[in-house]
């Protein structure tokens, strides 16, 4: 993975090393507990406002400098001096000092470059937001283009292999939790990867159209007008250099849909995986047992119960979803906004490195979940013969409707087979026994084609229909739709962003 941390001016120099804290003296267990070391490097508190903040100020010195505007050293001295200030001093600062973020990162940044006709660069006619808003989605691109997406790849591939692996394994279906006619296990998990695919391929295009902005306070550019002949041009160059497009319109903040179209389907994605946990973990109920997920051998489920076995990450599947969409309601706040700005986003924003850490651990534990988890093919086996008993009752008033079967003018075939069925639950017989015995369908029985008697004696094998042969289409698109995108991703190469010696030949 691309290390995003700064090179220094002086590759030997240390930084001011911060305080060190016991993990478990934080507030978030996303930090002690869930963190996913490598988004860190994305979005973290450091990134979100101190470094991917400092790449829209180096971004911007370095375009000046392209533009004539500034000599080639002065923009180095410039670039050089902002990437060498930590999230620590920046901190201090403002809290001691500027009561402001960004104005931290510029007083630091001047206090580090030598040259100081090259210090009037930083931050030279741009705003706050320029910088915090367009480094969010620099990081937030990165973010899903190295790391997010190719754990989403990842975890619909392993889905896709499990409905392909069992298409043609017989499970009844249910529902509103109650029997209903079969379906294959195949058939369900196509069902979860179909609908997990749709809302990752929108984040993708959501991120793909990922904007920043640098155009002042009220998003006019009047400002940076009186600095270069093209504003906009300017912007353009700026934000090519951060893997963004500019945003067509802006005010001092870029349009809060931009991210929000990404975290609504980010939200959507872990309710299907919600949905998921939710309908597996009811299926390894021990009156049920259709699955079982291996755990380790020393493992406990209960403290006063040593026999339990809890299917705890199905549970935690479930708990982050709901988690998430917490935060999913937080961030919808964002988009409504006084006039051209004001500060009630800034708060919510600075929990955007906990949604996504929140979102990341879901889609891996999910992919945990995938890797031990085992259909109980007996138990599916017994509970399909248990239920097909009563199963049989569609395709038996359908047939009987292709007959032309009315007993009455009111009584329909749907309402005589379920008379049948009401027979047989209070004379605890199979609908099947029922039916055959019935004297008013024995002659329709008699004229039933072989295939028609074995969807109504045999449901559970002669009865389901396209469930296989739908899951392994539904399988084979989605793995053309795998490739397509893992290849699109990985062939994104941002390691030359923002690499401050890479662009000193670009500036000469």
């Amino acid at each position: 993975m691309t290390d995003r941390r700064w090179k220094t001016l002086h590759p030997g120099e240390k930084m001011p090393k911060p305080e060190k804290i016991n993990r478990f003296e934080v507030f978030s267990p996303e930090d002690c507990r869930y963190a996913q070391d490598d988004l860190k490097d994305y979005l973290s508190q450091a990134q979100l406002y101190t470094k991917n903040p400092a790449r829209v100020e180096v971004a911007h010195v370095l375009t000046l400098a392209e533009e004539g505007i500034c000599t080639k050293g002065e923009a180095l001295a410039a670039a050089f001096g902002i990437s060498q200030v930590t999230p620590l001093e920046m901190e201090q600062h403002e809290e001691e000092v500027t009561k402001h973020d960004i104005q931290a990162l510029v007083d630091k940044s001047k206090e580090k470059i030598e040259d100081k006709k090259a210090s009037i660069n930083v931050h030279r006619a741009l705003t706050s937001y320029d910088v915090v808003d367009t480094g969010i989605m620099h990081g937030m691109k990165l973010a899903n283009d190295e790391l997010i997406m190719l754990d989403n790849l990842d975890l619909l591939e392993s889905i896709v292999n499990y409905a392909e692996k069992y298409a043609a394994l017989p499970q009844v279906g249910r529902t509103h939790l109650q029997w209903a006619s079969p379906i294959t296990v195949g058939k369900q998990f196509a069902w979860y990867a179909e609908r997990f695919a749709g809302e990752i391929i929108e984040m993708q295009k959501a991120a793909d159209n990922f904007v920043g902005k640098i155009s002042g306070p009220v998003g006019v550019s009047s400002g940076l007008g009186l600095v270069v002949k093209h504003p906009k041009g300017h912007e353009k160059l700026v934000l090519k250099k951060l893997g963004l497009k500019p945003a067509k319109a802006a005010t001092q903040i870029i349009n809060p849909e931009n991210l929000l179209h990404y975290i609504d389907h980010q939200k959507a994605a872990v309710d299907v995986l919600k949905n998921f946990a939710r309908d597996t973990r009811n299926l390894m109920r021990p009156e049920i047992g259709e699955f079982r997920i291996e755990s380790k051998k020393d493992q406990v489920g209960s403290s006063a119960m040593p026999h339990k076995d809890n299917p705890i990450n199905l549970e935690n599947i479930e708990g982050a979803a709901r988690i998430f969409g917490g935060y999913h309601y937080m961030f919808d706040g964002i988009r409504v906004s006084d006039h051209q700005r004001h500060l009630s986003d800034s708060s919510i924003k600075r929990y955007l490195g906990l949604a996504e850490n929140v979102y990341l651990r879901t889609i891996r534990r999910t992919v945990k979940v995938m890797e031990t988890l085992k259909p109980n093919e007996k138990r599916l086996k017994a509970n399909l013969k248990k239920a097909s008993k009563y199963i049989c009752s569609e395709p038996l008033q359908i047939v009987l409707g292709n007959y032309g079967f009315q007993e009455s003018e009111n009584v329909s075939p749907h309402t005589y087979v379920n008379r049948l069925a009401k027979r047989g639950k209070a004379e605890k017989k199979a609908l099947r026994d029922v039916a055959l015995a019935d004297e008013k369908l024995k002659p329709y029985f008699e004229m039933f084609t072989d295939e028609e008697k074995g969807s109504i004696l045999k449901p559970e094998s002669e009865y389901l229909g396209e469930s296989e042969s739908e899951t392994r289409r539904t399988c084979k698109e989605l793995r053309v739709k795998i490739t397509e995108m893992k290849n699109d991703v990985l062939s994104r190469n941002y390691d030359d962003l923002l690499d401050v010696e890479s662009y000193a030949q670009v500036i000469e």
